[in-house]
């Protein structure tokens, strides 16, 4: 976890194989993080807050190079200044929701479909606590969660003081991402304000967003019913698939007319098949 002052600027083809034989080839995946949304460390731009009592909610869209399983989040948790707020924040829990953002969120209650939800812990008890006036940074390991995140997203965070003597909370927003990109606004909901999205004037809210970028597929079955191959597929939501097939492994492949999006486990029947036809794949477009 990292603290500062708000004046201490810094800088700082995938695809499945399947014989149509006697065996079935196992799949292969990879599994390096990537970064895929990052603008947590750039300058600070601003700040904002407001009383605890407000029930404030804060978020943004976040534009992701890519999909795929979350690994790590990042995020910011302020204090803000003495003259409005002279207490410390000793410890909290945050809960922030992935919302997918394909049809962009315009204002009102969200209506996306949530791609998932974690709750974080802040503790700054072994530190004396975050004072009024500085904000904290940290990366969380969300991987355990199994959330999928779409390419698109809408993330929101809410955070609740546990213990602590400080009355507001909020967070920071920082210079263009250097990774992604998100527009020009960002999200609150609050007792005193209307649910929506207000023009920031300058940055965005920090964050960082790490993903296993890797289909993670899983083969459950190849079978022949009548004429037909009978696939059964269980992939990460909001992934196009594709099926093709070849008859020698040094000859192109032409695809099956089949195409698929699933959030999850999913059968696809009558895939042709013909004596001629020896190998199938799935391919990640």
């Amino acid at each position: 976890m990292s603290l500062f002052h708000p004046h201490m600027f810094r800088r700082r083809d995938f695809f499945v194989l399947l014989f149509f034989l006697a065996a079935l080839v196992p799949t292969k995946s990879f599994c390096q993080s990537t970064i895929v949304y990052d603008n947590l460390e750039t300058t600070p731009a601003a700040s904002y807050s407001t009383a605890n009592t407000n029930n404030p909610i804060f978020g943004d869209a976040l534009n992701l190079t890519e999909g795929g399983r979350l690994t790590t989040f990042g995020c910011s948790l302020f204090n803000p200044p003495s003259i409005i707020n002279p207490g410390v924040i000793s410890n909290g829990t945050m809960v922030v929701n992935f919302y997918d953002n394909t049809i962009a969120y315009s204002g009102g209650p969200i209506s996306g479909s949530l791609l998932g939800t974690a709750t974080l812990t802040w503790d700054f008890t072994g530190s004396g606590g975050l004072p009024p006036g500085y904000y904290a940074t940290n990366t969380f390991d969300l991987s355990s969660l199994n959330i999928n995140l779409t390419r698109n997203i809408l993330v929101t965070q809410q955070f609740t003081e546990i213990a602590g003597t400080s009355t507001h909370s909020g967070v920071i927003l920082m210079s263009d991402p250097i990774v992604g990109s998100s527009p020009t606004n960002f999200y609150i909901k609050a007792d005193f304000l209307a649910e929506g999205l207000y023009t920031s004037g300058s940055g965005q809210i920090a964050y960082q967003i790490a993903v296993n970028p890797s289909p993670a597929a899983a083969i459950v079955a190849l079978t022949v019913i009548g004429g037909g191959l009978q696939l059964s597929v269980t992939n990460q939501p909001g992934i196009v698939w594709s099926v093709q097939c070849t008859t020698n492994l040094l000859a192109s492949w032409s695809d099956v007319p089949v195409n698929w999006t699933t959030n999850g486990p999913l059968v696809v029947t009558a895939l042709t098949n013909s004596a001629a036809i020896a190998y199938y794949r799935l391919k990640f477009p």
